[in-house]
């Protein structure tokens, strides 16, 4: 069982380690519902009692990486599992730096600090993000914050339903060329990141406010009355948000797999050549 405490980096024996600490993770990140008072009482016996909240931390699986080490703090790592995580009690300001410099490059998302009976949740939060983006992914941000992203993990929750809103709303573009859509799309979320207003939308597109108006009585004729109806407008809105977003997220994938396809190639040795010698001898 590889549950460590790195209040000293050691392993089961250290104060505050064993049998007590995993019966609290058990409970804390289990399916069963557990009472607070349950899980205070369990924290302590573990001898790890958090006064306020704790922070849940979601790490990339086996990556080469050792387990990040926490100094001077009650941190506990669990990392017997293919979805390895660590709970950070009472996170304070200098906690992202101090996690930066202990993760050593290695992926993780940070999910918001809570109370001890909602860790569950955030850390699930926490593992979906980090989902969103495959280790293989080189554009991957090492260490994400779930509150930076709560816009794309709400849409995102089900994507099958975020891609039958985008297609349900988004059909009229498939008259259009990949350009002019790409084009119609950028334009309408800008317009509506200003509230409608030409002018700031034609400076943020780069375009004469001209152009903005001649492309949204265009998008008036594909999306009829839906940009006057709050309501619709922001169902578009999420229809575009989702299909974009799902797009950004197959892209990382195929990413991912090439790298990973390109490691395994040169892992591989060279057919139809013997041990290399002195001028090809």
């Amino acid at each position: 069982m590889s549950l460590e405490s790195t209040e000293m980096g050691k392993l089961p024996g250290a104060t505050g380690v064993g049998p007590d600490a995993e019966s609290l993770l058990e409970a804390v990140v289990g399916n069963e519902t557990v009472s607070e008072e349950a899980l205070a009482e369990l924290a302590r016996r573990a001898g790890w009692a958090p006064s306020a909240t704790v922070q849940p931390v979601a790490l990339a699986g086996a990556t080469g990486v050792p387990l990040p080490v926490l100094p001077r703090t009650q941190a506990l790592v669990r990392g017997d599992t293919s979805a390895p995580y660590l709970l950070i009690p009472d996170p304070g300001e200098d906690t992202a730096g101090m996690l930066v410099r202990a993760l050593r490059g290695r992926p993780a998302a940070v999910g918001p600090a809570v109370r001890l009976g909602e860790v569950r949740s955030s850390l699930g939060w926490a593992r979906k993000l980090l989902a969103l983006f495959p280790e293989g992914d080189i554009s991957t941000t090492r260490l994400m914050h779930v509150e930076d992203h709560l816009v794309t993990l709400m849409i995102l929750q089900d994507q099958e339903l975020a891609r039958f809103l985008a297609a349900r709303w988004l059909h009229p573009l498939e008259s259009r060329t990949y350009t002019q859509s790409q084009r119609i799309v950028e334009t309408l979320l800008t317009w509506l990141q200003f509230g409608g207003r030409a002018p700031e939308t034609a400076k943020a597109l780069g375009v004469h406010p001209q152009t903005v108006r001649y492309r949204m009585r265009l998008m008036e004729g594909l999306f009829g009355g839906a940009l006057r109806d709050p309501r619709r407008r922001f169902e578009l809105e999420l229809a575009v948000r989702g299909g974009r977003l799902i797009a950004e997220f197959r892209h990382r994938q195929y990413l991912a797999r090439r790298r990973a396809l390109r490691e395994a190639e040169g892992s591989l040795p060279l057919r139809g050549h013997g041990r290399a010698g002195v001028n090809g001898v």
